[in-house]
C-alpha cells in the first residue's frame, strides 16, 4: 500500500488506518447487509498486514454471500500468512472454478 510504503512517520500511517478503519465502520452500520463494505473492511486490514482485524470482516462477507470466490481467496491468503494451512486449504477448497 503507498500508505504503509511511504515515508510518513508510524503515528501518521496508524492515524490514517483508523480513521479508514472508523469510516468502513460508519458504512457497515448504514449498510449492515451490503457485503461489499464487509468485504472492503477485510482488503482494507489485509492490505496493511491486519490479518486478524481483517478475518472478522471478511467471514461475515462470506455469511452474506457465501461463494464469494474473491473473499475466499482472501481468507485462504490471511490463513497461508498466519500459517493455518488447514483452514487456508479450508477457504482455497470452497472456492468455485
Amino acid at each position: 500500500s503507498t500508505v504503509l510504503n511511504s515515508q510518513l512517520p508510524n503515528t501518521t500511517k496508524q492515524a490514517f488506518i483508523t480513521l479508514a478503519g472508523n469510516e468502513i465502520k460508519k458504512q457497515i452500520a448504514a449498510t449492515p447487509k451490503d457485503v461489499r463494505a464487509y468485504a472492503l473492511g477485510g482488503s482494507f486490514y489485509n492490505s496493511f498486514g491486519q490479518y486478524t482485524q481483517a478475518i472478522p470482516f471478511l467471514e461475515k462477507a462470506l455469511s452474506l454471500k457465501p461463494a464469494n470466490n474473491t473473499v475466499l481467496d482472501t481468507l485462504a491468503q490471511i490463513y497461508a500468512q498466519l500459517g493455518d494451512l488447514e483452514k487456508s486449504k479450508f477457504y482455497r477448497d470452497q472456492i468455485k472454478k
